[in-house]
C-alpha cells in the first residue's frame, strides 16, 4: 500500500511539473523558459493564478472534514446537537483561513488541486486561442469578400472555374412603342382615332429602337466570342509550352543517359583491356 501511494504521488508530481512548464511557456508567450527573470515571472504568476486558489479549495474541504468528523463523533440529544452544528458551521470559515496560511494541508491533495486547475488554465488558453485564430480568419474572408466585390472582374475568360454564359439585358422595345402610340391616341364615342402622322413616327421610333439593339447585340456578342477565342488561343499556347518543356526534359534525359552508358561502356572496357594485359604479360613471363 505505502510502495503504491509513492508511485501514485511520484506520478503526480511529474504531471504537476510537466504541467506547471507548459503553462508557464504559454503565459510567456515563447518556446521555452530561459533566463532567471522570465522563471521568476512565472513563478509569481503561478503563485497568485494556481497555488493560492489550489491552497484555498484544499483549505476549504480539510475543514469540512473536520467539522465532519467532529459532528460524528459527537454524542448529544437534538438540542446541544443542533447547537454544535451552529456552532461549527459558524467557525468553518475562520478555519479554512488559518489552514489555508499554516503547513498543515495534505500534499498530495494539494498537488491534485494544482494538476486541476493547470488543466483548468490550459483548456481555457486553449478557447481563447482557437476563438482569437477562427476570428482572425473570419476578418480575413471578410476583407477578401469585400475586396472581390469591391474591383470589377475584367478578366473572367481566364478562370477556368467560371462558366462561359451570355447574358442579354430585356429589351424594352414594345412597352415603349405602345406607350408612345397611346401618347397620340384620341376616342371619339367608341373609336380609338391615331393620326397618320403619328403612326409614321412610332413606326419609325420603333424603327430606330431595333436597329440600336441588333447593333448592341452584334457587338455583345462579337466581344463575348472574341475573349472566348483569346481565352482559347491562352489554354492552347499555356500546352503547347508545357508540351516544349517536358519535351526538352525527356531530350536531356536522353543525353543524359546516353553519356552515362557510354561513360560505364568506356571503363568496363578499359578494366577488360587491363585483365588482358596482365595475364599476357603472366603468360610470357
Amino acid at each position: 500500500e505505502g510502495m503504491k501511494l509513492t508511485n501514485r504521488f511520484l506520478l503526480l508530481t511529474l504531471r504537476l511539473e510537466s504541467l506547471k512548464r507548459e503553462w508557464g511557456v504559454k503565459m510567456l508567450g515563447a518556446r521555452d523558459i530561459t533566463t532567471q527573470s522570465e522563471c521568476q515571472w512565472v513563478e509569481n504568476l503561478y503563485r497568485d493564478k494556481v497555488m493560492s486558489v489550489a491552497r484555498k479549495m484544499v483549505a476549504r474541504q480539510q475543514a469540512r472534514d473536520l467539522v465532519r468528523q467532529q459532528m460524528e463523533s459527537e454524542t448529544m440529544d437534538d438540542t446541544v446537537s443542533m447547537v454544535t452544528f451552529i456552532t461549527e458551521a459558524s467557525t468553518e470559515a475562520p478555519s479554512a483561513d488559518r489552514l489555508e496560511l499554516s503547513d498543515d494541508l495534505n500534499e498530495t491533495m494539494l498537488r491534485e488541486q494544482q494538476v486541476s486547475r493547470l488543466l483548468e488554465l490550459l483548456e481555457l488558453y486553449l478557447l481563447q486561442e482557437t476563438t482569437r485564430l477562427l476570428s482572425q480568419q473570419h476578418h480575413l474572408i471578410l476583407s477578401e469578400r469585400e475586396r472581390d466585390e469591391a474591383m470589377l472582374p475584367l478578366d473572367l475568360w481566364k478562370k477556368s472555374s467560371m462558366k462561359e454564359i451570355m447574358g442579354m439585358p430585356r429589351s424594352h422595345l414594345v412597352e415603349e412603342f405602345a406607350s408612345h402610340l397611346a401618347a397620340g391616341v384620341s376616342e371619339k364615342n367608341d373609336s380609338m382615332l391615331v393620326p397618320k402622322s403619328h403612326l409614321k413616327d412610332c413606326l419609325q421610333q420603333l424603327s430606330s429602337g431595333l436597329l440600336a439593339r441588333e447593333k448592341e447585340c452584334y457587338q455583345m456578342y462579337a466581344s463575348y466570342y472574341e475573349a472566348l477565342l483569346r481565352s482559347q488561343y491562352n489554354q492552347l499556347y499555356q500546352k503547347n509550352q508545357e508540351v516544349e518543356h517536358f519535351r526538352t526534359l525527356a531530350e536531356v534525359n536522353a543525353r543524359h543517359t546516353k553519356e552515362e552508358a557510354l561513360v560505364f561502356l568506356g571503363d568496363h572496357t578499359h578494366s577488360l583491356i587491363l585483365e588482358i594485359t596482365a595475364l599476357r604479360t603472366k603468360i610470357s613471363a
